[in-house]
């Protein structure tokens, strides 16, 4: 806690400073130091869930202590949702509050405007969403692959994305063939941009959108279904890990 405290502290001030035109610092200029660091320090603490089970000795040790398969990934679950949560909001209010007074101490004057704008809340609410989604993908991973948990995790979620990605470029180039703006033109599971010809030389684009019910369905899927699914699929690794 105190090292978060302490780079928040630096890149707060060596941003501000470099900024030194900006009379008020309000809450949109904080926001990328914290979904930033929000990310980075959560999902590399997130990869450290189940490091011991890359050693055997240690690994043994783990499986061996007296508690369920459930207790101990409960505990490792809250560690790595609830309870570093709450000490990166504590860190990055003391951060905040320690660089605003040092930065209002050497301009002499009041720099920091606590008003939070409602479209930022918003923002807050899909960072947490993605974050979540983010940190269940890495507890998996961590469940997956004990060492280097992180870049092998990242590496696996960048070959399925390119997949999909190959699939649908496939599916879509069949189904709209001729039709196809280029070849990267949709985006899976949301919609398509099409070239409707209409005469010679002469032709119109379209983006068909996928129903607005599937991309709800899709949308509330990816907030509220993944992360536990993730969870549980983290759960049911480590319940098989074997040393």
């Amino acid at each position: 806690m105190v090292v978060l405290v302490g780079v928040l502290i630096a890149i707060g001030l060596i941003g501000v400073f470099t900024t030194s035109k900006r009379e008020i610092i309000d809450a949109n200029f904080v926001f990328p130091f914290y979904g930033i660091l929000l990310f980075g320090a959560g999902l590399i603490f997130a990869g450290f869930s189940f490091i011991q089970l890359g050693d055997k000795s240690r690994g043994i040790d783990y499986l061996l202590l007296p508690a369920s398969h459930l207790e101990k990934f409960l505990t490792t679950l809250l560690i790595t949702t609830v309870g570093f949560l709450l000490v990166y909001h504590i860190a990055f209010s003391a951060a905040t509050f320690i660089g605003a007074g040092i930065v209002s101490l050497s301009r002499g004057k009041h720099t920091i405007n606590g008003y939070f704008p409602d479209d930022l809340k918003n923002d807050m609410t899909q960072l947490y969403h993605w974050w979540f989604m983010a940190q269940g993908i890495i507890l998996l991973g961590s469940a997956y692959f004990p060492k280097y948990s992180v870049i092998k995790t990242l590496f696996a979620v960048f070959i399925i994305v390119l997949l999909i990605g190959i699939v649908n470029i496939a599916f879509m180039s069949i189904l709209f063939h001729g039709h196809l703006m280029h070849w990267a033109a949709s985006a899976p599971f949301f919609g398509v941009a099409i070239v409707e010809h209409q005469q010679v030389e002469t032709y119109r684009s379209v983006f068909l959108e996928s129903p607005k019910w599937m991309r709800d369905v899709l949308y509330f899927f990816w907030r509220f279904i993944l992360p536990p699914a993730l969870w549980v699929l983290a759960y049911f690794r480590l319940k098989d890990k074997e040393i």
